[in-house]
């Protein structure tokens, strides 16, 4: 019985490297981070609420598209906000810039004022630039 569970396992994990084999000529698909030109924040917060906030973001090429907005919490009451795009290229992408627009939905747990820092890009230096709301939570 041991010698067949040996076996068995011997077995499956050939069949899974060779199944996992990255000879793939298809498209590569990289993730990269998008500049957020806009974010719709209300003048204050309700404790305990749930908002609905407009986050909008640029698309570099035809050939990257919204993948998701990564939310950090570096502190209690920080919150950095990324987008990230997927980008296939199969070749043809247009250089177009466009726009979208995902909503990023936030519920307020602490009674005081939160900091967004929404990522815009990094400077000459390639330190990440920011753009910074403080939002105050009203009871």
């Amino acid at each position: 019985m041991k010698k067949f569970t040996l076996i068995f396992f011997l077995f499956t994990g050939l069949a899974g490297l060779v199944s996992c084999s990255s000879n793939d000529d298809g498209p590569e698909t990289t993730f990269e981070q998008l500049v957020i030109t806009e974010a719709g924040l209300p003048a204050s917060f309700n404790l305990g609420e749930l908002y609905e906030i407009p986050i909008t973001y640029e698309l570099p090429d035809g050939c990257t598209q919204f993948f998701t907005l990564n939310v950090g919490s570096p502190t209690q009451n920080i919150r950095e906000v990324v987008a990230i795009g997927s980008r296939t290229d199969s070749g043809g992408c247009t250089q177009a810039v466009s726009e979208g627009t995902e909503t990023l939905i936030f519920q307020v747990l602490f009674n005081q004022t939160y900091t967004f820092r929404f990522w815009q890009g990094d400077d000459a230096n390639g330190n990440p630039q920011f753009l910074e709301v403080e939002v105050p939570v009203v009871e």
